[in-house]
């Protein structure tokens, strides 16, 4: 049986990393706020600067076990999808998966803390390509995923979060902070 440990304590930034919250409590930023007990998904993204890309660590508990010592490869698709749709948010392109792609080359491990990447890769309009990976330290990638994004509106993101309680002034700092760290 696995080593049981606190998940959180290997998912600490590597060097270069920088941290970063996503606004309005979606993608990682709902993981912050789960019971850390739980044996789930956990999950940290961090902003590499040189590129702004995303990079990071999933963990994977017996509740989102699969092959036996393994995790589900929905769950896995699912640790992929959070982390292009966070590449996607902080690149300052609020956005919805229209297709996503994802294939898995190896079983990952429970109770592992194992890298995440993701990066936009074209940008076509209102479209954006962004790619993926659940890695080891080696470099093995064990699943990779492919998706178009498509950006929302600023009246479309409104909408939806007033549905949420989320005031327009707190979307207007996150649209402006976007804008000045962009340009």
């Amino acid at each position: 049986m696995s080593e049981r440990r606190d998940p959180f304590l290997n998912l600490s930034p590597d060097p270069g990393w920088l941290p970063f919250t996503l606004p309005f409590a979606i993608g990682t930023d709902r993981f912050e706020r789960v019971d850390t007990r739980a044996e789930s998904i956990r999950m940290r993204f961090f902003e590499k600067p040189l590129d702004h890309s995303l990079a990071g660590w999933v963990w994977f508990g017996d509740l989102v076990a699969g092959p036996p010592g393994h995790a589900h490869g929905g769950c896995q698709a699912f640790a992929l999808d959070e982390a292009m749709g966070a590449a996607a948010w902080l690149a300052g392109r609020p956005s919805v998966a229209g297709e996503l792609n994802i294939k898995l080359f190896e079983m990952v491990p429970l109770h592992a803390a194992i890298g995440i990447e993701a990066s936009i890769t074209l940008i076509d309009g209102k479209k954006a390509t962004v790619v993926s990976k659940i890695l080891d330290f080696s470099g093995k990638v064990y699943a990779r995923g492919e998706a178009t994004f498509v950006q929302l509106s600023k009246t479309r993101i409104l909408e939806l979060l007033a549905k949420q309680g989320v005031s327009q002034e707190e979307v207007a700092r996150y649209f402006e902070r976007m804008g000045r760290e962009r340009n």
